[in-house]
């Protein structure tokens, strides 16, 4: 059903989200990349003292992910 999304609607504006196909593309990826005991995907970023990391920087120690966004 999202792949029909993704070429049917692809255009198609949904309020707060944007694109309907850009929506439906993060949902599958989700679906088929973020499950329980799956390997993250390797993200980037800064940490709050300005320096660049990686999150395969930290493979094998725990690591507590805080996301959030000030609009």
């Amino acid at each position: 059903m999202l792949q029909a999304v993704q070429k049917q609607y692809a255009n198609v504006e949904i309020p707060f989200y944007g694109k309907a196909g850009d929506k439906a593309r993060r949902e599958l990826f989700e679906l088929q990349h973020l499950t329980v005991g799956a390997q993250v995907p390797d993200i980037q970023g800064v940490d709050l003292d300005g320096k660049a990391f990686k999150l395969s920087d930290y493979r094998g120690k725990v690591v507590f992910l805080d996301f959030w966004a000030h609009w």
